[in-house]
């Protein structure tokens, strides 16, 4: 079993099935695991159409736990369902990924198994709202203060996870949006190569869907990198993470395993 697909998914719309449509098009084998965190009864008929006509895996949380939450919890059952999965790709559910950008860092995963994959914008566009460019600069300059290691997108929902670090994945802590941030900043201390895939820069409508809450999820961020800060420098050298190529053509397809899972 090669990669598997994890999209952690509140309150989904038609943006979710198009994207999955789409990944079963040009990726048929590939597995998707949809985690529902807590959306309620009034989204029950997506999830039902992403699981019985896109034949997608679909977990469920009773109420919202957070994004961080959801990607633990999608990457979990599947490591535990299927030992053989050699990575997964994590994607956000509002349609700002592009299907052929998963299979680029798809890809990447194959050909380097050791290495955290980041899908990585480019925040100098016009499209990028204004707290988005900011909050990117801001995070990845203490990124490196704390890392020495320079990172041109810290906050990229788009990431390819080896299925050797599935447990330092499982293990860093946070909940909600400041698990990204803290999972990265663990990657980096535990000298795990991390490589940059540049990806398409989408903003859908200002990034209105985002459910990123400006004040409150801010604080969680930066709160952990705040608890990073009063730690020792565990990299020493500065070194820049590696922006490679990956030509846009679909990963070589494996066989499936039928049996489907609902928790």
């Amino acid at each position: 079993m090669t990669n598997t697909l994890v999209i952690p998914a509140l309150h989904p719309d038609e943006q979710l099935l198009a994207l999955v449509e789409e990944m079963r098009a040009i990726s048929p084998d590939m597995q998707i695991v949809i985690v529902d965190d807590g959306s309620g009864p009034a989204y029950g008929q997506i999830f039902d159409q992403l699981k019985f006509m896109y034949d997608c895996i679909l977990c469920r949380h009773p109420e919202n736990y957070g994004k961080g939450a959801a990607i633990k919890t999608g990457i979990g059952h599947m490591s535990r369902r299927y030992p053989s999965c050699t990575g997964y790709i994590t994607a956000d559910a509002d349609g700002q990924h592009r299907p052929g950008d998963i299979l680029k860092v798809a890809k990447a995963l194959q050909q380097h198994p050791d290495s955290l994959i980041l899908g990585t914008r480019d925040f100098c566009r016009e499209q990028v709202p204004f707290k988005s460019r900011w909050g990117n600069r801001i995070t990845s300059g203490v990124f490196r203060l704390i890392t020495g290691m320079n990172c041109p997108d810290t906050q990229t929902g788009l990431r390819g996870i080896p299925a050797q670090h599935v447990e330092l994945a499982l293990e860093a802590p946070g909940e909600r949006f400041e698990y990204e941030m803290n999972f990265l900043l663990a990657a980096a201390q535990n000298r795990v190569p991390i490589l940059a895939v540049p990806i398409s820069t989408v903003y859908l409508e200002g990034n209105r869907s985002s459910h990123f809450r400006p004040v409150r999820d801010s604080a969680r961020i930066y709160g952990s990198i705040l608890k990073n800060l009063t730690r020792p420098l565990l990299l020493h050298r500065r070194r820049k993470i590696q922006k490679i190529a990956v030509p846009e053509t679909p990963a070589a397809a494996s066989p499936r395993h039928e049996e489907k899972a609902a928790v």
